[in-house]
């Protein structure tokens, strides 16, 4: 079953700074949409889709390029999209 999304600030500026650099937004539209409608491991394991451990804990991790990481959490009735950007930027 769909869960809608939420996005955070950081996250929404996070995109805005994206399509500033004219970064492929469309690739990270299509991976939520995937992500909200209940995509399986198998459908994500393309973008190596991970939970993250230590402050993070919880936090899964997806890699939409090679250096272009989004961070989301799966809650009971939302999922929350809390960053998007480089390791560099986001650790």
């Amino acid at each position: 079953m769909p869960k809608p999304p939420f996005y955070s600030l950081i996250y929404l500026r996070d995109v805005k700074k994206y399509k500033q650099k004219h970064y492929d937004i469309e690739q990270v539209i299509n991976i939520v949409r995937l992500i909200c409608n209940g995509a399986d491991s198998r459908e994500l394991a393309t973008y190596r889709d991970h939970i993250l451990k230590g402050s993070y804990k919880g936090v899964h991790e997806l890699h939409v390029s090679a250096d272009v990481l989004l961070l989301y959490q799966v809650k009971e009735d939302c999922i929350i999209f809390l960053r998007l950007g480089s390791h560099d930027d986001l650790f």
